[in-house]
């Protein structure tokens, strides 16, 4: 050693590395390099190359094939077998599978090559032992429009085989209504110049009502929005309001974007409250020229690449209008919810705004848009089944200091916290034979109601209350609903096991708790929220989300009729489906439109075939029900799928004159029922099944 006390010899790494070590030690390099605690005799272990994975991954794949060859002696040379595990990663491309039963078996696949032919054949040898999950329904529509909806997905977006659905999107298109305006700037894809911009702006001012309609359009939103969604507070609102009436959208393309966003917001505003005044007819045309305004406004504002609070407000406000259309609009609401999603996180509303010292009017503006967003966000991944986009930890922006602990919104936006965790873990909970987690998941949610205030619960309604009240009143109602849908949600998957496994009387099988939940509690309550809110007043037949939330309760009361008439629920079920088909039926009066057309019409079809499955259990030669056709697993949506649209119709029945061909009549009804239900041709003669009609 040197007479300074250092080295000679550099400490292996560095001579490894070839870089100049200080020979000091730890040395230098290994300290910036962060492995000190390797000098000066150890190394770091070489890096893998490409060269590497490769050898390592053909040394796995040669001793998977030993492996498989050990286990099957029969192998020949021309056959190679795959254990069912494997075989969604081997094959991309699975085979187009018309229809599976809610579980079914694999077991060894088997690729055989025949010389002679030049062809393979695949053949599955079912595993008794192994089930793999359906995955849920694809629909292709006639002109080539794919839609995906989840295992779990809800009741009144899932397919229906008795309608052709392109032609029911066509009869349901509104007319195109010409704008004082004409033709705006098309959403959300066309960027208008700027001079276009401010032109089309400016005359967008003379577009805003004034004097009293306006103000009366105003607070008829507040009080029909403030119990579902809030994206904005009223004092911000009314900011926007006097910053719009003393300025003006021709100094600058940024002012322009400013100004555009807040028309949008104005406009937004303005159409949901003509949705809900009573002196205009459900979903008028100044509801949606409105709404017209808002979005050509928003892509004035050319918010793609200026997102702001006002625009995301704008975006949100466009899909609570959506949500109330009068037809179904959730497929275009889930694809808007994702972008406003997007663009917010893109302009850090995921962050919190104290991080950059905001002001507080600000950052609480800020957190208030993206909790609403990210609330439709994951209502609408839990109405298709899908999972969200965005998760704990990816996000920090708190909730507005605005809201007290004891406020509506601050408990609804922790229902969504909660409804994140169950979206989660519900396709855990599905994979398991035995449903574990099941439980934890019940008691995750009723922990939920448990903690929220006794003073937002709802009680029976009183005999007179003003229109403050009723807000309250009905912010009551929807929290209840949302806690009785989440739980019919999450024990719909104990419910589809039990009439699986014990069709004959469910309350026998071991998930007999979940279907005493979903009957006796969760679509009970719901049915009795449903109808204290439409006694309230009968403008809330105009909320469609009410609606839904009563057809989710029909279908796994349906379900258990159709499949256990025998069973000790199927009274109360039946009881429970007529009065939710006849609360339909008093929404579609009051508030006629072709959603609730749809909705009443498949809830009376369910009914229909309920009350004949629950008349033939008095019947002297009643076939014990199978599961086999009677088409359960496919109304609850548990199954794996494919629907392609076929342009037929189910002929009507005749009905003669002859009384004596009454019971003939009868038969041919129940048939001709059948037939809708069960999406089969209806055959009145032989001609059918020689025709080749489908």
């Amino acid at each position: 050693m040197p007479k300074n006390g250092r080295p000679s010899v550099s400490c292996a790494e560095c001579r490894r590395s070839k870089l100049r070590c200080s020979k000091t030690w730890p040395c230098t390099e290994c300290q910036r390099r962060g492995c000190p605690d390797i000098c000066p005799n150890g190394t770091v272990s070489k890096r893998r190359t490409m060269r590497n994975i490769i050898e390592e991954n053909n040394e796995l794949k040669d001793r998977l094939t030993q492996s498989v060859n050990t286990n099957n002696p029969s192998t020949s040379n021309h056959t190679v077998n795959i254990t069912a595990a494997d075989a969604f990663s081997t094959f991309p491309s699975p085979p187009i599978i018309q229809e599976r039963t809610p579980t079914f078996d694999l077991g060894i696949i088997s690729d055989t090559y025949d010389s002679n032919l030049g062809t393979t054949t695949r053949t599955t040898l079912l595993n008794p032992n192994l089930s793999v999950p359906p995955v849920g329904q694809l629909s292709i529509g006639s002109g080539g429009r794919s839609k995906f909806f989840g295992p779990t997905a809800a009741a009144h977006v899932l397919p229906d085989d008795w309608e052709d659905q392109d032609s029911a999107d066509q009869s349901s298109t509104l007319p195109d209504n010409e704008s004082a305006l004409g033709p705006g700037p098309t959403f959300p894809l066309i960027r208008p110049s700027p001079s276009a911009r401010r032109s089309f702006l400016n005359e967008a001012r003379n577009q805003v009502p004034i004097g009293d309609l306006k103000e009366t359009w105003i607070q008829l939103y507040w009080n029909a929005s403030s119990w579902r969604f809030e994206p904005i507070t009223r004092e911000h609102f009314d900011r926007i309001v006097l910053d719009l009436s003393i300025g003006n959208a021709s100094s600058s393309s940024r002012n322009s974007a400013r100004v555009g966003a807040q028309l949008g917001v104005l406009f937004a505003v303005l159409a949901i409250g003509c949705l809900f005044d009573p002196d205009l007819p459900p979903h008028s045309d100044q509801a949606q020229k409105f709404d017209d305004l808002s979005m050509s406004c928003l892509t004035a504002a050319d918010f793609m690449t200026n997102t702001s609070v006002p625009s995301l407000i704008c975006l949100h406000l466009h899909c609570c209008f959506l949500l109330n259309d009068s037809r179904p609009r959730t497929d275009e609401i889930y694809v808007l919810v994702g972008l406003a999603l997007r663009l917010a996180t893109m302009a850090g509303f995921h962050r919190d705004g104290t991080w950059w010292d905001l002001p507080q009017g600000e950052v609480d503006a800020r957190r208030r848009i993206w909790w609403e967003i990210l609330t439709l966000e994951r209502v609408n991944s839990n109405r298709f089944g899908c999972p969200s986009f965005i998760n704990f930890g990816q996000f920090d922006a708190l909730r507005p200091s605005d809201q007290s602990p004891d406020s509506f919104l601050y408990w609804r936006w922790e229902y969504d916290n909660v409804l994140h965790t169950l979206i989660n873990s519900i396709d855990t909970i599905r994979s398991s034979p035995n449903l574990d987690g099941l439980q934890e998941a019940d008691a995750l949610e009723r922990s939920y109601w448990g903690r929220v205030p006794s003073t937002l619960k709802a009680t029976n309604l009183p005999l007179w209350i003003d229109d403050k009240s009723i807000v309250f009143a009905l912010q009551q109602h929807r929290l209840a609903l949302h806690y009785y849908t989440g739980l019919l949600q999450l024990h719909r998957l104990g419910m589809n096991r039990a009439l699986r496994l014990h069709s004959a009387e469910p309350l026998d099988s071991q998930f007999s708790a979940s279907v005493k939940v979903v009957i006796e509690e969760a679509c009970k309550n719901v049915l009795d929220l449903v109808d204290e809110i439409y006694k309230i007043d009968h403008i809330n037949t105009r909320h469609m989300v009410i609606a839904l939330d009563l057809f989710s309760t029909l279908v796994p009361q349906a379900a258990l009729v159709i499949r256990s008439p025998r069973s000790a629920l199927a009274t109360l079920s039946h009881h429970q489906l007529v009065r939710g088909v006849e609360l339909l039926e008093r929404a579609s009066k009051q508030t006629p439109c072709s959603w609730y057309s749809g909705l009443l019409q498949r809830g009376q079809k369910l009914a229909a075939k309920a009350t004949s499955s629950l008349a033939m259990r008095w019947g002297t030669s009643l076939v014990p029900m199978n599961g086999e056709h009677d088409g359960v697993e496919t109304l609850l949506g548990d199954v794996t799928q494919l629907h392609q649209q076929q342009h037929s119709a189910v002929p009507t029945p005749a009905v003669g004159n002859d009384p004596g061909t009454a019971l003939a009549e009868d038969l041919e009804f129940e048939r001709w029922i059948s037939s809708l239900i069960e999406d089969r041709p209806f055959m009145t003669d032989t001609s059918w099944q020689t025709s080749g009609a489908i």
